[in-house]
């Protein structure tokens, strides 16, 4: 069979069955463009020939991720005020509970607490000082403070003995120091040990009252020290304040090498919070 023209490339010269130009058996090509038009369905009329293809995804909208990431940073944020709340109460909030006995005052006096710390030297890093107290219309020597130390100390036997020996090596030197008790007992679930002194100085006397508590993670340790008449009058007041001392729960108190760096890290964790929202924020708007 001759062919007019070349059903592929148009060549217009007759030719038998093999196009001179592109080399294409024109009767095999028409044969395989008549099977691949049977295979393919007719469009509807008014339906594009791209309608039986899936649709494409849908493209998120040019701000969506500035909104998530913003989402992200509120939530971020609520989640660092929720720990923030429990850092800052241990933090600033109150250590220990106290109902001090009625007339005496709480006084905040910096160069008090550091003459305080400076009676422990060995724990002075350790040390804080959570009140300290004064009776209205006594002398100045009347005072009461409550210290604690990061650092649990056994209240045993070993522990009076060694508070014993001080005592008396102290009253060895100064013959106006006297111990009038020291024992072991308990303030509530606490065990404790008290020591009881005198001081006479310059025609006047002096009593003071040193109890230590083991809390639990802790060592309390209350200080009354008041002339021996005022102490008379007050102890059985102060007595029973002790009763009413406790410390008060808290997961990072006592654990110094955990609740600092953990109170640095959720500050430097909300700064950078507060920056990435600022800035999600600016290119937002």
């Amino acid at each position: 069979m001759a062919w007019a023209s070349c059903p592929k490339c148009g060549y217009a010269e007759p030719f038998e069955d093999e196009c001179p130009k592109c080399g294409v058996f024109a009767s095999k090509y028409v044969a395989a463009q008549g099977r691949r038009a049977s295979t393919v369905p007719p469009a509807a009329p008014g339906i594009p020939p791209s309608a039986g293809l899936p649709a494409p995804l849908p493209r998120p909208p040019a701000g969506a991720g500035s909104a998530a990431a913003i989402l992200w940073w509120v939530v971020g944020l609520l989640v660092l005020g929720v720990v923030g709340y429990v850092v800052l109460v241990d933090w600033f909030g109150p250590a220990l509970h106290f109902d001090a006995p009625h007339g005496w005052q709480k006084v905040e006096d910096d160069v008090t607490e550091r003459a305080v710390r400076g009676m422990c030297p060995r724990l002075r890093e350790k040390t804080t000082v959570h009140a300290l107290y004064t009776l209205l219309g006594s002398p100045r020597e009347t005072a009461m403070g409550i210290l604690e130390f990061d650092e649990r100390i056994p209240v045993d036997e070993t522990l009076l003995a060694q508070l014993r020996g001080g005592l008396d090596q102290v009253g060895g030197q100064l013959p106006g120091v006297k111990l009038v008790r020291a024992e072991r007992g308990f303030y509530g679930a606490w065990p404790a040990v008290e020591v009881q002194i005198e001081l006479a100085a310059q025609g006047a006397r002096v009593s003071v009252l040193q109890v230590m508590l083991a809390a639990e993670r802790s060592t309390l340790v209350f200080v009354l020290v008041a002339p021996s008449q005022v102490f008379l009058a007050q102890i059985d007041a102060v007595r029973a304040a002790l009763a009413t001392l406790r410390p008060l729960p808290s997961g990072l108190r006592g654990k110094p090498w955990f609740k600092y760096p953990l109170r640095w890290l959720w500050v430097f964790a909300t700064a950078g919070v507060l920056l990435f929202g600022a800035s999600r924020l600016r290119r937002a708007s």
